[in-house]
Order: C-alpha cells, then sequence, then structure tokens
C-alpha cells in the first residue's frame, strides 16, 4: 500500500527550489555559529596589545574637497550655558583664561580650529540657558550679552581663520513664525557680524 501525502504543495514546486531552501538554512545555521566563536577563537594570533599600523596620505585627498568628508582639525562647542562659567573665570582670572586661550586657540597649529555656538534664546535646551540675542520682535539684536558670542570672539583674535558656526536649537517666545525665525536669525548674524566685522560667521539650522 503507497502513502498518501497530506498537504499542500505550490504549483511549479520542484526539487530545486528545496534544495535552495535547505542551502539558506545551512548558511544561516553557520552564521549563527561563527557569530557565537568568541573573538579571540577566530583571530588566536592577534593579542590587544599589538600594535595597528594605519597610514594617512594627504596626498590621496582631492585638493578641492571643501566640503566632503575631509578631516578639518578640531572644535568647541558652546551651548546650553556651558560657557557662562567660563566667562567669569576670564572676569576673575584674565591672566589663566588667556594663557588658555592661547593653548586653543593660538600658534601656527591651533588645536581648536572652529568655534560652534548656540544663538541664544531664553530657553532650556537641556543643561542650561542660553541669553536671547533678541527678546522682542522689536529689540534690536545684541549679541554681547551671550557668553558664547565673547568666547568666539576672543578666540578669532588669536586666530584670524578660526571658523565660527552659528546654530539654533529654539526660538524666543516671540518668534513663532518661521518669518519671524528668520528675522531673528538674521538680525542676530548681521548683529555678530557689526559687531566683529572680521569674523567668518557660517549660520547652519542644526
Amino acid at each position: 500500500m503507497k502513502a498518501k501525502i497530506i498537504g499542500w504543495r505550490p504549483k511549479g514546486f520542484s526539487k530545486k527550489w528545496l534544495w535552495a531552501g535547505i542551502a539558506t538554512a545551512v548558511a544561516a545555521a553557520s552564521m549563527v555559529l561563527f557569530l557565537m566563536i568568541p573573538s579571540a577563537t577566530r583571530a588566536a594570533t592577534q593579542n590587544p596589545e599589538d600594535p595597528v599600523t594605519v597610514k594617512l596620505d594627504g596626498n590621496d585627498i582631492a585638493s578641492n574637497n571643501t566640503n566632503g568628508l575631509t578631516f578639518k582639525g578640531f572644535g568647541v562647542l558652546s551651548g546650553n550655558g556651558t560657557s557662562a562659567l567660563l566667562m567669569d573665570y576670564k572676569s576673575e582670572h584674565p591672566d589663566v583664561y588667556a594663557k588658555m586661550m592661547k593653548t586653543l586657540f593660538g600658534g601656527s597649529q591651533p588645536l581648536m580650529t572652529n568655534v560652534k555656538l548656540e544663538m541664544g534664546n531664553d530657553r532650556n535646551n537641556s543643561t542650561g540657558s542660553e541669553p536671547a540675542t533678541q527678546r522682542t520682535e522689536s529689540e534690536s539684536a545684541n549679541v554681547t550679552r551671550d557668553q558664547g558670542f565673547q568666547l568666539a570672539a576672543d578666540a578669532k583674535k588669536l586666530n584670524p581663520n578660526l571658523k565660527v558656526t552659528i546654530l539654533r536649537w529654539n526660538a524666543p517666545g516671540w518668534a513663532k513664525t518661521n518669518d519671524q525665525i528668520y528675522t531673528w536669525y538674521k538680525n542676530s548674524i548681521l548683529a555678530a557680524y557689526r559687531k566683529t566685522a572680521t569674523w567668518s560667521i557660517t549660520s547652519t539650522l542644526n
């Protein structure tokens, strides 16, 4: 007596699909087993203390690549009130402050080549707030009340080629529409430029 196979088999089903399925399952199982093997076993000849050689050649980078992924140096971010105590330090210990700034931003090969600062909006974004550069729609923008702009100005004096980037994480209470936010943004950037005409300012909406 022949056994009768009970079940559903799709039309066009053939042994090649069966073998393909088996091969896929075996490959998946092998990958799982491979990932379960400790890395020390996979690299028995490699020790954590072994040195790793990384070769960097500036000639491999196109000379006209100015906005790509080229490494451009280190920078400082001032936001959420993080520079408030720094300005107090500048007032109480000006000599030490000047030495620190020269270490970071001075010399022919400065450690920091970019200052990114938050445009103040009187709102607590995380750890603190930055003073708003324009507290009402009718007020003229005033960047001198924001410590981040003071930090950038001091750094710019030491390195005229320093890049200063301004961003906003929020907007003042009066700036509710896109047009009002744009007005506040434009007024603040122009105020910063007019206050220190030698700044190289890049605006960003990050």
